[in-house]
């Protein structure tokens, strides 16, 4: 259990061993990695690249209660931070997708740092921002270029907000 948060540990599948031993599949590889960098590679020269890859299993909360069984990929990359530092995560993942052989995908990236530099370049007060991480979420670029341009926004900067809405697949865009 150690390593696992209670949300964790109440999607994982539990059962009890011969011995009596509780045993838990494992539901997420993160904090298994966290505790390997914790306890096994402290020391190691940083940034440190590390990427791993195996079956994971979940009880969800659903209306059925089902057991599901997938496949978790990583990628962490520990010491360096900052956008350069994201970036070559982001291109990692594309690589990988396309190696894959995958040709209709949708990453999401949950750090908006990226959309709050950019939409500070535009001026726009608080309540346009929100209206603007809105048409970005919902993937809506021509909302995006609609409420900026209404600013009188410098198009250059509007444009490289809009391409956040747009970003769905493929290291071109990036």
């Amino acid at each position: 259990k150690g390593g696992l948060d209670e949300r964790q540990i109440a999607r994982s599948f539990r059962f009890v061993d011969r011995t009596g031993n509780l045993m838990v599949l494992q539901p997420d590889l993160t904090p298994a990695i966290a505790k390997v960098f914790a306890y096994q590679l402290q020391g190691t020269p940083l940034p440190l690249r590390l990427s791993y890859a195996n079956k994971v299993v979940r009880v969800e909360r659903s209306l059925t209660g089902e057991q599901l069984e997938s496949n978790q990929l990583g990628i962490e990359f520990i010491g360096s931070r900052g956008l350069i530092a994201d970036i070559e995560v982001l291109l990692i993942v594309l690589e990988a997708l396309e190696k894959m052989g995958l040709e209709h995908y949708q990453l999401n990236v949950c750090d908006h740092r990226i959309a709050k530099l950019l939409l500070s370049t535009t001026g726009a007060p608080g309540r346009i921002c929100d209206e603007v991480r809105q048409a970005i979420i919902a993937r809506d670029c021509d909302a995006v270029r609609e409420i900026l341009g209404g600013l009188g926004a410098r198009l250059t900067y509007v444009e490289a907000v809009a391409i956040l809405a747009e970003l769905r697949e493929g290291d071109e865009q990036i």
